[in-house]
């Protein structure tokens, strides 16, 4: 802390440290679980942590730490490898060949994940002017997509766009 004048005579400067630490479970067979993906979600004025693994699934978290929950998602090889912010305390949660909304609050995926491309997601965005409901997807091949994964309050995996293939590379992408 600085005053106008300088600093204050015996002060010290304020330093926060904000640490978090997910402890993710052993498979029956003993394997450790490699931590992928971590989101906040705000809903109802109180926030949710997510955090994805390499085993597919996503562990829910209250604002103050405490467990919620755990649920499976997707049986691709790596599991889950992004989880982004969505509207209505939802999250979007990719794997490798899968793309869907994940409701943080009930610790529930809704609707099964979207799928049907051949070359995996390299990575995501949510397009928000369409309150989550739409996803950029960059392919490792270099491919595109823009995906609605509902339409009004019905799941829909609607493939809305293809950008054409500028590279071989895939895009980094922002929203």
């Amino acid at each position: 802390w600085r005053s106008a004048g300088g600093s204050a005579p015996g002060a010290e400067p304020l330093v926060a440290n904000l640490t978090c630490a997910f402890k993710l479970p052993r498979s029956p067979l003993g394997q450790v679980a490699e931590l992928r993906a971590v989101v906040i979600v705000q809903w109802a004025g109180k926030a949710h942590f997510a955090a994805g693994d390499s085993f597919g699934a996503v562990a829910v978290y209250s604002g103050r730490g405490f467990f919620k929950g755990r649920v499976r998602i997707t049986v691709d090889a790596g599991g889950i490898r992004g989880l982004l912010p969505a509207q209505d305390g939802k999250a979007v949660a990719y794997s490798a060949h899968s793309v869907g909304h994940f409701h943080l609050p009930s610790v529930d995926l809704p609707y099964p994940m979207c799928a049907g491309w051949t070359a995996p997601i390299a990575h995501a965005a949510v397009d928000p002017g369409y309150s989550g409901s739409r996803v950029f997807l960059a392919l490792e091949d270099g491919d595109v997509l823009v995906v609605s994964l509902s339409r009004g309050k019905a799941r829909a995996c609607d493939l809305a766009l293809k950008f054409p293939r500028l590279s071989a590379v895939p895009f980094q992408l922002h929203a």
